[in-house]
């Protein structure tokens, strides 16, 4: 075992796998297989490990410095792997590993096998994808967003996709209201995505209601719609009527002054 594993022959490392083989088994300079497998790049050992839900051999493999991001040829990594056969533990571990959340969010198969792993295990995949991804609320409002459009396009499972897209949406809220009490909500609505887009605009593009209508957004909502001033309503009454009725009015306050009356 130690020799195929060494050369990387995958058939003959199922073989010994399916036949109980031990692959805990030490040569004399104290390795197993599977530090021969790491060690000489073999990821095929490991997608196979995780499609198998090995999990002490998937451990094995990645303390044994082995790519946890590694693909195959159709560009599947052990993730998907393990959301695929419903491994839940391999997939709780791998979670915790180093993966590249946006390019699993384009995997539409992923993302579905992530809603069927979480059937039994109220949703903690998931939630454990969420928050291990480097933007969560984000995270949250795009899958919220993404399974709500498959829910309209896979009429089998609508119900289970609809179910998930709120729970990513209520995840997105309580987020942001966790972070918002932290830190300011305006700085939070102003960062942005992987692609530039500050997280307001990816609210509002994702339709999340929810998140939308939350008081730290609407606050921040408001202050952009007021410009800031502190007026009561009849000043804002007065400040409409003059520039409808005095054209140049309008123009002299939308001059880039320093004026934040030139904001509203």
């Amino acid at each position: 075992m130690h020799y195929s594993t060494k050369a990387g022959h995958l058939n003959v490392v199922k073989l010994f796998v399916n036949s109980s083989a031990d692959a805990q088994a030490e040569t004399k300079e104290g390795k197993v297989p599977l530090c021969f497998a790491a060690a000489h790049n073999h990821i095929d050992c490991m997608h196979y490990s995780t499609k198998a839900g090995h999990l002490n051999v998937v451990k094995l493999f990645v303390n044994s410095s082995a790519d946890a991001q590694a693909e195959t040829k159709e560009g599947k990594v052990p993730l998907c792997f393990a959301a695929a056969h419903n491994h839940i533990d391999c997939l709780r571990f791998l979670l915790k590993q180093k993966h590249d959340t946006h390019q699993l969010m384009e995997d539409r198969k992923f993302i579905f096998d992530l809603m069927v792993c979480g059937k039994a295990t109220k949703d903690e995949p998931l939630q454990e994808f969420i928050l291990q991804s480097p933007a969560p609320i984000d995270t949250a409002v795009k899958l919220s967003s993404l399974y709500r459009d498959m829910s309209e396009k896979e009429k089998e499972r609508a119900k289970d996709l609809s179910n998930v897209s709120v729970f990513a949406e209520k995840m997105a809220v309580e987020l942001l209201s966790i972070t918002a009490s932290e830190y300011n909500a305006a700085l939070l609505l102003k960062a942005k995505d992987h692609r530039g887009r500050p997280l307001l605009d990816v609210l509002i593009e994702n339709e999340q209601k929810e998140v939308v209508s939350y008081a730290s957004v609407q606050r921040y909502l408001t202050e952009i719609w007021t410009g800031r001033v502190d007026w009561s309503f009849w000043k804002f009454l007065a400040f409409a009527i003059l520039v409808f009725l005095c054209p140049p009015a309008w123009f002299y306050f939308s001059l880039p002054l320093d004026s934040r009356i030139g904001t509203l």
